[in-house]
């Protein structure tokens, strides 16, 4: 019994606090509703609203075209900058999602992989295709860029610029036109 007792003081205080100390070491940045985003491996900023309610991301194409290449699905679209260049994107598609919105019918969407920079966390995530340009932001950041590592606090906006270094390449690329 005497080897046991040194080690039950230390076991009482990993079972009290062990939980507690990850979430010391590993501290969220708190950012606003709407942020500056950049697509990482493209080096193109856009005004990004955060949704906690959306798994993934969205990102405004309202024109793409699927295609094959390589026996795989592909899709060709164009992404328009902040300042008004409009950039041809080819990715490789990841799969197919069915998104149901409020009021609306069902639209079946592509979903590609893309890198994300926020402040100054950079994530590969998946990210859906869609006809955003009724809406005010181009990009809508969802829950599996944002766990983890973000507290938003809904009254302020653009607290941060995107900061990230250098960026993991994906199947994403800019083609000329």
């Amino acid at each position: 019994m005497r080897t046991i007792r040194p080690v039950m003081p230390w076991l009482a205080f990993l079972l009290c606090f062990g939980t507690v100390l990850p979430s010391l070491s590993a501290e969220k940045q708190t950012i606003g509703w709407a942020e500056q985003v950049t697509i990482a491996d493209q080096e193109v900023t856009l005004s990004a609203k955060m949704d906690t309610g959306a798994t993934h991301s969205s990102l405004n194409t309202p024109e793409l075209h699927l295609f094959k290449k390589n026996d795989e699905s592909w899709v060709k679209f164009a992404v328009a900058r902040q300042d008004g260049q409009i950039l041809q994107f080819e990715a490789r598609v990841v799969r197919m999602v069915k998104i149901k919105q409020k009021g609306e019918r069902a639209q079946v969407r592509p979903v590609i992989h893309m890198v994300l920079c926020l402040g100054n966390v950079l994530k590969k995530v998946e990210v859906n295709l869609a006809d955003r340009s009724k809406f005010d932001f181009p990009i809508l950041v969802g829950r599996s860029f944002l766990q983890d590592e973000f507290i938003i606090d809904v009254s302020k906006k653009f607290t941060t610029t995107p900061h990230c270094g250098t960026f993991p390449e994906t199947d994403a690329m800019i083609v000329p036109k």
